[in-house]
């Protein structure tokens, strides 16, 4: 999994919980997304022109698509804002989810595969959904981007 994240703090912990309930699934961080089988843009709403910056990043994965298991994932902020909208304006994203939907990120991931077809996952979880996790990040684990 190559994982690039855009805009605030809280975009880190999303990167740490990702990492950790990702890693739990079998999945190894690699900083070369040549070398992953999902890449994952972590979005945030707050930052100027959001969304045309992560339609102008997932263009930069028009190729490696190509490669035969290859997802193409965008999660955070832009993505629960945006939902089936973001589905529709990036069509090499297979999946679109908020990040209340971190904890189903793998689930959703078999589905892909498994159904071949696009999903959006932008529900909202209540606090207490949260607590199987213990995201501890680990150095290198998180890189942000500014944007």
């Amino acid at each position: 999994m190559f994982i690039q994240s855009f805009g605030c703090q809280m975009n880190d912990y999303d990167v740490a919980r990702l990492t950790e309930v990702l890693r739990k699934d079998g999945y190894e961080r690699t900083e070369d997304p040549e070398q992953a089988d999902l890449v994952y843009l972590n979005t945030c709403s707050v930052r100027e022109k959001s969304e045309a910056k992560v339609a102008s990043a997932a263009g930069t994965f028009r190729e490696w698509k190509r490669k035969p298991g290859a997802i193409l994932a965008i999660g955070g902020c832009v993505a629960q804002q945006e939902g089936d909208r973001l589905l529709k304006r990036i069509p090499l994203a297979d999946v679109v989810c908020g990040p209340d939907q971190i904890a189903a990120v793998p689930s959703l991931l078999r589905r892909v595969r498994a159904e071949r077809r696009r999903l959006v996952a932008t529900d909202f979880l209540d606090v207490e959904s949260y607590d199987f996790l213990d995201a501890d990040p680990r150095p290198g684990d998180v890189r942000v981007t500014a944007l």
